[in-house]
């Protein structure tokens, strides 16, 4: 399911990407909310979806003497983190797609095309920065800490606790052959 949820998050993007430079610039979507607040809400529920799991996953993990709850390998459970975070990267673009551009610093600084808002959330999730934009509104402000804090769970707990395990397990099965 993870890779089809990936293709879903890759398609809304391809959709307001068209839609952004199909137009002059950013669209203003105001007055779609009636139809693209059930997309809005799918977004949101898989941002929180893949927040929950890796951070129930990753402690899951740190339990000390106690059987794991899903028997996925290491490699699987970091592909799945990786897919995760690409997705999470798309829809929070196209969440902040969805905003209108007055929410966003007014001046040369605002983003122009839907590109511009991939950039911001792909630097937002990594924590290096906004590319230049600032959100003015709550909403994405919001949504900005949310996603940094998504991008750190899967980052930081996740991906560090998969790849330590799995490179310690790997260690120990060559030294047991040594």
């Amino acid at each position: 399911m993870n890779a089809r949820y990936l293709a879903v998050g890759a398609t809304l993007a391809g959709i307001a990407f068209v839609a952004s430079h199909h137009g002059a610039g950013m669209v203003d979507w105001t007055a779609w909310w009636p139809v693209l607040a059930p997309v809005a809400w799918y977004l949101l529920s898989r941002c929180n979806e893949v927040f929950l799991a890796f951070y129930l996953d990753a402690f899951d993990k740190l339990r000390v003497n106690q059987r794991p709850s899903s028997a996925l390998a290491w490699p699987t459970r970091v592909r799945l983190a990786l897919n995760s975070y690409a997705e999470l990267v798309l829809n929070f673009a196209v969440l902040y797609a969805m905003t209108p551009a007055d929410w966003w610093q007014c001046g040369a600084q605002r983003p122009t095309s839907f590109t511009d808002l991939l950039t911001y959330s792909a630097l937002t999730i990594t924590t290096s920065g906004g590319g230049g934009f600032v959100a003015r509104h709550w909403v994405p402000q919001l949504l900005t800490v949310y996603e940094v804090m998504c991008g750190l769970m899967l980052l930081v707990v996740s991906f560090t606790i998969y790849t330590g395990r799995g490179l310690s397990k790997r260690a120990a099965t060559h030294l047991g052959k040594g």
